[in-house]
């Protein structure tokens, strides 16, 4: 079956592709078929793998080069002890999101570190990532807050949405993860104010209380980002439930605060002491619910969940992780360290925004530089 075309069968979108765009995804598409072996696509399709969606956010943002750099990172990890299994569980499409996180960090370590594995046995334990980096060895665990079958129902809610916004950019919320039914209907509205949108090369705002709230843009219009800024300073659209809402279409989460999720995945880490208990040990827990843009959410955010990163005895750090993407000028790169954690922010080459937050266990038992960290997650 020819890729270039499957794709084109799948996403209806994709006929507005120019060209030259339609070879550089053709491109990308027998890339990852030559990684994870012949009719994956199709597995992907079928199945709502991320990285068919990522494909799907090309249509959206041509500039976007998210699938270059995984492409880019699994190519620098290929050699590294244990990412066969790690590639393995990549391909499926449930297992996918909980390993995407361990491929970026690998290639941002690789380079660095003395020594590098996933899953190498350390006793009876197999820790995400093992790393020796000036001279400190360090076990990572990486997770996420979701389980797989929130994420895909909540990527099903927003795919189905982004779908319904033919010739739109849109700038807004989801609210909830909606029913089969209940997600029709939304669908229609959407779609209706759509093709008004367009017919009138004018921007049209789709307002659902506790579903949606939407901006939708023609894709005509080219300057989004006057009309973007006029919305958010407008009360009546960008109000408190579009907190931490910078641009594109976001949400919906699963449901629970990320705080408490957070609590919960921690609380399960110390009853299972992947990292064996006489080494220093690292957590990274990512998810794009994290809305670290705002020191208003910071604060509280950290405040609300240290004391169980305190309840962990050899685990030195946990950081938290969001690539959250933004429209705007590049940000010149930002710290800000206290006694309990370390805030780091800085622009990508994408222009998307990264923000991680370090915070210090100062009950680890043991003695810890955090200027290791900051030095390893940086480029």
């Amino acid at each position: 079956m020819d890729n270039w075309h499957y794709f084109l069968n799948q996403i209806p979108q994709a006929e507005q592709i120019h060209k030259n765009r339609k070879q550089e995804i053709d491109r990308i598409v027998f890339k990852f078929e030559e990684i994870f072996g012949p009719g994956w696509w199709q597995y992907a399709a079928e199945n709502q793998h991320p990285i068919f969606w990522s494909l799907n956010t090309f249509l959206w943002n041509p500039e976007d080069c998210a699938l270059d750099e995984l492409i880019s990172s699994i190519t620098k990890l290929k050699q590294i002890k244990g990412f066969d299994d790690v590639l393995a569980r990549a391909k499926k499409a449930n297992d996918y999101d909980s390993v995407e996180t361990e491929i970026k960090l690998g290639s941002r370590l690789v380079a660095k570190c003395s020594h590098l594995a996933f899953n190498e046995p350390i006793g009876d334990k197999k820790p995400d990532i093992s790393c020796i980096f000036e001279g400190q060895k360090l076990l990572i665990e990486v997770k996420t807050l979701l389980t797989a079958e929130e994420t895909k129902k909540a990527r099903k809610t927003q795919q189905e949405i982004l779908q319904s916004c033919h010739g739109i950019f849109p700038y807004g919320k989801i609210f909830k993860v909606l029913s089969e039914q209940h997600l029709k209907d939304v669908k229609k509205e959407i779609e209706m104010i759509a093709r008004e949108a367009i017919n009138q090369n004018s921007p049209k705002v789709v307002s659902i209380p506790n579903v949606v709230k939407l901006l939708l843009i023609p894709n005509s219009v080219t300057d989004r980002l006057p009309i973007i800024q006029k919305y958010k300073n407008d009360p009546t659209f960008y109000n408190e439930s579009m907190f931490g809402q910078l641009s594109g279409l976001v949400g919906p989460d699963g449901g629970t605060r990320p705080e408490f999720r957070v609590k919960i995945r921690l609380d399960r880490i110390k009853k299972e002491k992947q990292i064996p208990e006489n080494n220093i040990g690292i957590v990274i827990l990512a998810s794009n619910d994290f809305m670290f843009l705002d020191e208003e959410y910071v604060y509280p955010f950290i405040n609300s969940v240290i004391e169980s990163v305190y309840e962990l005895e050899n685990i030195t750090a946990v950081i938290f992780y969001n690539n959250n993407v933004t429209i705007g000028n590049d940000t010149i790169p930002k710290k800000i360290e206290n006694d309990e954690f370390i805030f780091l922010e800085k622009t990508l080459k994408d222009h998307s925004q990264e923000y991680i937050i370090i915070i210090k266990n100062k009950y680890c038992k043991f003695n810890f530089d955090y200027n290791i960290l900051v030095k390893l997650l940086s480029d």
